[in-house]
């Protein structure tokens, strides 16, 4: 594709941040349902951590892609900044899916 300007590459820094903290919002949420065994709302808010995550990788590697033949494409730190709250927060999830699977496996062995 070429060169994205550092204001577009803010730009979409600032959509990955925002769609990722909506992510870990949701996550907390589902780690809070969990915890009161609200299955229902647990699983509820993991979609939409999912959906939101997902937008999130999404737009991160669309940029990527639209870059990678560009050797001169600028770096902004917020941009940088974004990537790291990506990968941050996917950990996080990721956490919490191990959890809920750690809980089930429990609830099945107090049976």
């Amino acid at each position: 594709m070429g060169t994205i300007p550092a204001d577009k590459l803010n730009e979409v820094a600032m959509q990955v941040i925002l769609h990722a903290g909506d992510a870990r919002a949701h996550c907390s949420a589902a780690m809070e349902a969990l915890y009161m065994e609200d299955l229902e709302t647990f699983r509820k808010k993991m979609e939409l951590t999912r959906q939101e995550i997902t937008i999130a990788h999404n737009l991160q590697t669309e940029t990527i892609q639209n870059t990678i033949e560009c050797d001169e494409q600028p770096v902004t730190l917020l941009f940088i900044h974004a990537q790291d709250t990506l990968m941050t927060i996917h950990s996080e999830i990721s956490m919490v899916h191990h959890m809920y699977r750690m809980y089930c496996k429990l609830q099945k062995i107090e049976e």
